[in-house]
């Protein structure tokens, strides 16, 4: 589910913002994760246990930092890249060692997780600033699953800290000036999103199919501009 789909515009995001107000103020933060975790689960419901994996080791690696210091986020960073690495580029390094070395290794049949580069980032800034002393670490990991999951951030961004997520899970302040600019935003960033970037993917996506050896200077430039 995308946030262009139909089923998103039309039923998950307006669902969502109706439950948010009739819900009592106090159990919003709690729906608004709920509904982090079903939109996660719509997307790929197998990859569920990898980012609730990703939630409690995180929140393990928190809790230690403070008495252990630089050794265990050392090895909170080690470990959040390695996850990274394993489903994002271990297929392209099989592909690669088949490509020079005339190999035939099968390459794994599973795909990347959905946001899995930023809730990779967004934990290993979440270590950093607990090391550093910037950020408490977390008791709750209510807030740090919100913190990594919360879905309007999970596919696109943007990275925020996790103090900033933090102060507004007890308040958020809402008129209809935020709500109206909220919307106006949205609407931009999705005008942008179906009239620019769609219509160009299709051109990218044609010339990208071109062989190389097949493809004129002034095309392989159009290609690169539009992506």
């Amino acid at each position: 589910m995308t946030f262009t789909s139909p089923i998103f515009l039309f039923l998950f995001l307006p669902i969502s913002v109706f439950l948010y107000y009739v819900f009592p103020s106090r159990f919003r933060a709690i729906l608004l994760l709920l509904y982090s975790i079903l939109f996660y689960i719509w997307g790929q419901a197998y990859y569920i246990l990898v980012l609730l994996f990703i939630i409690f080791l995180n929140y393990l690696l928190g809790l230690g930092i403070r008495k252990y210091g630089r050794p265990l986020l050392v090895i909170g960073i080690v470990l959040n890249v390695g996850i990274l690495a394993v489903f994002k580029y271990f297929n392209f390094s099989i592909n690669t060692i088949n490509a020079v070395f005339s190999l035939n290794i099968s390459p794994a049949s599973w795909q990347i997780p959905l946001g899995i580069s930023f809730i990779t980032f967004m934990a290993i800034s979440y270590l950093v600033d607990v090391y550093r002393g910037n950020a408490i670490p977390s008791n709750n990991p209510f807030n740090l699953a919100f913190y990594l999951s919360f879905f309007p951030k999970i596919t696109s961004g943007p990275l925020d800290k996790y103090n900033a997520i933090l102060k507004q899970l007890p308040n958020r302040k809402v008129d209809l000036e935020r709500i109206a600019s909220g919307i106006r935003r949205f609407i931009i960033g999705l005008g942008k999103k179906v009239l620019i970037a769609n219509t160009l993917a299709i051109i990218v996506n044609q010339i990208f199919s071109i062989p190389i050896s097949d493809l004129p200077t002034a095309t392989a430039w159009l290609g690169i501009v539009s992506f």
